[in-house]
Formats: structure tokens, sequence, C-alpha cells
């Protein structure tokens, strides 16, 4: 990562959250989902870790969810989500 995109993600409402989707998302797919948290500040974790803030669970989560329950990682449902990007602009 350069200089200009740490700038990027340490900016914005969700700069320094990072966040993991798991399982079938209904409103919007996973890709959008991402991009969205990212033009927020977030940043977007590959797996289950200490330094996750929130893992979001859709439909036919797997493995990840009882990795982050283990670990004490915030889990959220998709509806949180959206209501997140809502109230952020991120969603109509």
């Amino acid at each position: 990562m350069n200089t200009q995109e740490e700038q990027q993600t340490a900016t914005g409402p969700l700069a320094g959250h990072t966040f993991l989707l798991t399982g079938r998302l209904n409103g919007m797919t996973r890709p959008i989902a991402e991009e969205k948290i990212a033009r927020l500040g977030g940043t977007i974790a590959s797996g289950v870790s200490k330094s996750l803030n929130h893992l979001v669970v859709g439909e036919d989560a797997g493995s990840k969810l009882a990795k982050a329950q283990k670990a004490g990682v915030p889990i959220h449902d998709e509806q949180w989500l959206i209501d997140l990007l809502k109230e952020h602009g991120e969603m109509p």
C-alpha cells in the first residue's frame, strides 16, 4: 500500500475499523458491500484475527462465524451493515 492509499483509508467515518463479511448477503453482493465499507474508510480483512472489529454475517455463514465467536469479535447481521451504510450515505 502506498502513502496515498494509506491516507485514503485513514479518513472517513469507518477509519480504524476492520470488517469481514461471511455468508450470502441478500441486499447487495459482497464486493459491493466491501467497496462501500472501503469508501467510508473501513478496511476489509481476509480472515478472522485479533485486529478484526466487525464480522458481518449473511446466510449460510461458515467457519469464520465460529472463529469470530471464539475470539470475541463483535458479530453483526446484514441489516446492521445496511443501517450503518445508510447512516453514512452509502445506501439509498
